[in-house]
C-alpha cells in the first residue's frame, strides 16, 4: 500500500500508535512526500518509522535533517544493505513491555573535543573564511528529542578545539539516531548598529545511538553529497552512566 505523508500521519492520529504498528505487521506500507513539496523539502520520516511503516521514500534533491537520518541509519545498520530489522521498541503491539527486555534509559557524557579539516571545498580559488560550530542532535521519540550546539570558533578549520560537555539522556535509545553537523557560522556587520549572521552546512554524520561505544572516539564526517571526507572528522569522548551504559560498553 502507497500513501502520502499527509495520509499516513493521519492513520497515526485516527487509529493510533499501537493499532498502526499492528497494520503494519499485516501489510507491507509505502510512504512518499506530498505532491505539494514542490521544493523537495523532506518531512520527518521519524514518527512514520516509531509508527511501524516499512518504506518511508525521501526526497534527496535537497540535503536537510531527514536525510542525514536516512544516511545515518541504513549505512550503518546491517552492514548497510539498505534495509533492517525494526527494533524491539516498534514491536510492543505484539507482546507486552515485559516480555520485549527494553533497555532502560541511557544516560551518558558526550565532549566535543575538536575537529580536522572542516573546510567545505567549493573552488581551488575559495578563499572563505570558516568559523565552525558543532550542532548535536537526538532525533527519536518525543521526548528524547533534543539539540546542542558548541560554541563558534573564528576562522579556524583545520584544527578547531571546543572541549564542550554535554549531558544526554536517551528513554530509547534503540530507535534513536544522533546526528553530528558541522557549522559554519559566519558574522560580520552591516552597519555601524548592526549586525548580520548565516549558517550554513561544512559537513555531517549521523549513527544510531545503540552502536556508540564509550571512550574517545574519531566521528569521520560526509559532504553535502553524502560522499565521505577524507582526514575530516571529529574527535569526541564518551562516558556512560547506569545500568544501560554497562550494556553499551
Amino acid at each position: 500500500i502507497s500513501l502520502n505523508e499527509d495520509k499516513a500521519l493521519a492513520i497515526v492520529r485516527n487509529k493510533g500508535i499501537n493499532e498502526t504498528r499492528q497494520t503494519c505487521m499485516q501489510q507491507l506500507m509505502r510512504i512518499y512526500p506530498k505532491p505539494t513539496r514542490i521544493g523537495s523539502r523532506n518531512f520527518d520520516p521519524m514518527p512514520l518509522w516509531l509508527a511501524g511503516f516499512q518504506m518511508v521514500a525521501l526526497n534527496y534533491q535537497t540535503l536537510g535533517l531527514p536525510t542525514m537520518l536516512n544516511e545515518g541509519l541504513f549505512s550503518h545498520e546491517n552492514g548497510g544493505a539498505g534495509y533492517i530489522l525494526k527494533p524491539l521498541a516498534v514491536h510492543s503491539a505484539r507482546e507486552s513491555p515485559e516480555k520485549l527486555n527494553i533497555p532502560l534509559p541511557l544516560e551518558c557524557e558526550l565532549t566535543i573535543l575538536s575537529g580536522r579539516c572542516l573546510e567545505r571545498i567549493e573552488s581551488a580559488y575559495s578563499t572563505r573564511i570558516i568559523s565552525p560550530k558543532v550542532r548535536v542532535t537526538i532525533c527519536g521519540v518525543e521526548e528524547d528529542r533534543e539539540t546542542y550546539e558548541t560554541h563558534r570558533i573564528e576562522g579556524e578549520w583545520y584544527e578547531p578545539r571546543w572541549h564542550r560537555h554535554f549531558e544526554l539522556r536517551v528513554t530509547q535509545p534503540t530507535v534513536a539516531v544522533l546526528v553530528f553537523e558541522v557549522i559554519n557560522a559566519a558574522e560580520g556587520a552591516l552597519t555601524w548598529k548592526s549586525k548580520f549572521s548565516a549558517e550554513s552546512l561544512l559537513a555531517y554524520t549521523a549513527f544510531p545511538v545503540s552502536g556508540l561505544r564509550e571512550g574517545l572516539r574519531w566521528v569521520p564526517l560526509m559532504d553535502h553529497r553524502h560522499h565521505s571526507l577524507q582526514y575530516s572528522g571529529l574527535l569526541v569522548e564518551v562516558r556512560y552512566r547506569g545500568a544501560c551504559g554497562e550494556e553499551m560498553r
